[in-house]
Formats: C-alpha cells, sequence, structure tokens
C-alpha cells in the first residue's frame, strides 16, 4: 500500500520466504555451505536448526532450486504424519505406484526407485523442515533410509531443519547422534548485518530515495528483533506504514513503541499479563489500523473535494 508513495517496485519486508531477497550474512553463507556439502555427500545427515523465523525456509528454498537440476528431491514441509504416511508421502512426490502399504512394501518401493534414481546419474536427496517435530520412531524410519545403500553406498543424501529443540531430539537418540555429520545454529544478525539486510532489502524493492533506516532507528529494531530476520521485517514494514498513514517521508522511533503489541512482540511493558490478572479498560484497537483507517477516510475526503470542483 506504501510502494507508490516511497517510489517502490516490490514489497521490500514481506514475511513469506523469497530467494531472490537471500541476505548472505556470514553465518547463512555457512548454513549454505553445510547444506550443499550434504547434496553431493552420501551418507550420515547435516542438521541446520535456527530460532523461529531466523531464514531456515528461504535456505530450503535456495537448495531446493539450486539442486533441481543435478538431484532428485524430496522434500518434507510438515512432520506431522503418522504410521506409513512419511514413506507414502515421498512415494507420491516421484510419482512411484505401490500395491501395498506395508512398511515393508514402502520401503523396498523406494529404495528400488533410488537405485534406478543413481544408476541415471540423479542422486537423491530428503530435505525435512520443521524436524524439530519428529518422533523418535520417525528418527528411526529416517536413519533406516540413510542405511539404504545401492552399488556405489549410501543412496540418500539427508538435511534436517528445526528449531533449537531439534538438537534435544537428536542428542536422545544415540544411533541417530553417531550420524549426524554436521551442524550449523543459524542465530540472529549481529547490529552490523542488520543493517546490510535493511539496506538489501531496501535496494531490492526498487527504493532510490534518502536513507530511510538511520543508526538510532537501526539500535532500536536491533533491540526489539534480536536480528531475528522475520521480526525484522515485521517492524520495518510496520513504520513503513506508520509513516505512510501520517503522510510523511521519515521514519519515526516513537512509532516503535506503539506498534509492538500490534505486531505480536514482546517487550517489559507489553508482555503478556498472568492468567489470574485481569486488566480493565476498553478494548484496545490496532494502532497500525487506526493510522490507516485516518489516513484512507483523509485520501477519500482530498478524492470528494476534487470531484466537487470538477
Amino acid at each position: 500500500m506504501y510502494f507508490d508513495f516511497f517510489g517502490m517496485k516490490h514489497a521490500p519486508f514481506e514475511l513469506t520466504p523469497d530467494i531472490d531477497c537471500l541476505f548472505l550474512s556470514k553465518q547463512h553463507t555457512k548454513a549454505m555451505v553445510y547444506m550443499d556439502y550434504a547434496t553431493w555427500n552420501a551418507g550420515g545427515f547435516v542438521v541446520i536448526t535456527g530460532e523461529i523465523g531466523s531464514g531456515k525456509t528461504t535456505l530450503v528454498k535456495w537448495l531446493l532450486s539450486k539442486s533441481k537440476n543435478k538431484n532428485q528431491c524430496f522434500h518434507v514441509e510438515f512432520t506431522n504424519l503418522t504410521g506409513n504416511d512419511f514413506f507414502i508421502y515421498l512415494l507420491k512426490q516421484v510419482g512411484v505406484s505401490y500395491k501395498e502399504q506395508d512398511k515393508i512394501s514402502l520401503v523396498y518401493a523406494l529404495h528400488e526407485y533410488l537405485k534406478k534414481s543413481s544408476r541415471n546419474g540423479r542422486p537423491c536427496l530428503l530435505v525435512i523442515d520443521e524436524a524439530q517435530n519428529l518422533t523418535a520412531d520417525q528418527l528411526e524410519d529416517i536413519r533406516m533410509l540413510a542405511a539404504l545403500e545401492g552399488t556405489d553406498g549410501p543412496l540418500l543424501r539427508i538435511i534436517l531443519l528445526g528449531q533449537p529443540e531439534l538438537i534435544n531430539t537428536i542428542q536422545s537418540t544415540e544411533q541417530f547422534k553417531q550420524r549426524v555429520k554436521l551442524h550449523y545454529h543459524l542465530k540472529g544478525l549481529s547490529i552490523e548485518d542488520l543493517e546490510k539486510y535493511i539496506e538489501f532489502r531496501m535496494e531490492k524493492s526498487g527504493y532510490e530515495g534518502e536513507k530511510l533506516f538511520n543508526g538510532p532507528l537501526i539500535s532500536e529494531i536491533f533491540r526489539h528483533s534480536n536480528g531475528i530476520p522475520r521480526l525484522i521485517n515485521k517492524i520495518c514494514d510496520g513504520l513503513l506504514i506508520c509513516a505512510y498513514a501520517d503522510d510523511r517521508y521519515i521514519l519515526d522511533p516513537k512509532d516503535l513503541e506503539s506498534i509492538l503489541v500490534d505486531l505480536m512482540i514482546a517487550t517489559e511493558s507489553n508482555k503478556p499479563q498472568p492468567q489470574n490478572v485481569v486488566k480493565t479498560g476498553a478494548i484496545r484497537y490496532g494502532v497500525l489500523l487506526e493510522r490507516l483507517a485516518v489516513a484512507i477516510e483523509n485520501l477519500n475526503e482530498n478524492i470528494a473535494l476534487i470531484a466537487g470542483k470538477k
């Protein structure tokens, strides 16, 4: 809604992962190297962990895009599968038919496909997102798949991505833990990388005006986001909306405190109250929506005045 106002061509701070806006901080570059390593080294697992919104899914999209011409990729985006659904889901991804749905028949069909793909020069890569939700039985199933071999050794390369608790899940299974080759944990961006990230995103949007995010504002964004890209995006988008709603081209740090609740970003002053504490008073409407509503009303009034003059 503020694109034309700021002279942008694209949304600078979309929340959905976009490989065209993949910012290569030092740690994201290292994670990419680890994931790339997994595509040409069979056997064992590469594990990438990180907080929610740290950029794991964007890295997955980058990897799948990069690997589609040299690997046969299996991608599991959710892990709440039960029974043999996991194997069925993998087989359906590559269009392999199966007559029986017992585990032995499904694993046999998958094994045959992996061998055929390997003979045709297309190694198979299994990428599992949200892997922190895997059960002990599912981990054992994945370990079994990693052990499937052809004439040249293991047939499947495996990457697991998940939130930090994934490591606790892996640590609880000794046989699985021993098969982990590499592990890397994505932290929040440093304040220096955060500033570069915002500049990178603004440049990608096509913005060519004066610098909007200055030093003091960068410090405040870092304080409230802890360098997590998704939170950075939410805050920066909220600040741009506020400026647009007030018809100004300068971002005001004072807007932060008024919009953090609407963005569902906790601070010391807006942390949820204990359940036994009842807050009284009028219902608080979203600050962002209120300001946008006022801006739209003013715009409609101006349009009406112009139309009346005509």
